[in-house]
């Protein structure tokens, strides 16, 4: 309902939001908010979400309010995909504060953000087989592959306040 929109936005976040889907991927949402009631919010997940299950997408999805969403970047998998976020619609202002925001706080403390990005990097390597030793070496999350992209990117964030590898160049 336009309504809902109006006072929130609806943002894709992770592949989604980078614009990476593969056949299969899942759909990634982030319901942002600035003091929806719960009532509403329900109709909201009601409208988008479940319309995009009942055509068989997978779809994940978070529902935060603007602190929420930028508290959550405590947590390493939540800031990568606001790092990540594209509208879709709704409150375009809404979702560029709170990018702003968390971008402000990733920041402010790289090194904790980094820190969590190199041991989930570590994690991720320390559990696949090196793409030589792999009949079918894994793209995604294998050493070298998409993921490894992909957080480059993420530190360029926290190192210089935009995420991408250009500003990595200098």
């Amino acid at each position: 309902p336009p309504e809902l929109i109006r006072d929130g936005a609806i943002v894709a976040v992770g592949g989604y939001g980078r614009g990476e889907l593969c056949p299969a991927s899942d759909i990634d949402l982030l319901l942002l908010h600035d003091g929806l009631e719960r009532s509403s919010l329900e109709q909201l997940v009601r409208t988008v979400v479940y319309p995009l299950w009942d055509v068989g997408l997978t779809v994940g999805y978070a529902v935060r309010d603007r602190r929420e969403a930028v508290a959550a970047t405590d947590e390493l998998d939540a800031a990568t995909a606001l790092l990540d976020a594209r509208d879709i619609a709704g409150a375009t202002g809404l979702s560029a504060r709170v990018r702003s925001e968390a971008l402000r706080r990733l920041v402010r403390r790289p090194q904790r953000f980094l820190s969590l990005l190199m041991a989930a990097d570590d994690e991720r390597h320390a559990g696949a087989l090196a793409p030589t030793e792999a009949l079918e070496p894994d793209l995604k999350l294998g050493a070298g592959g998409l993921r490894d992209i992909q957080s480059l990117r993420w530190a360029a964030a926290a190192l210089v306040g935009t995420p991408g590898l250009e500003p990595l160049v200098p």
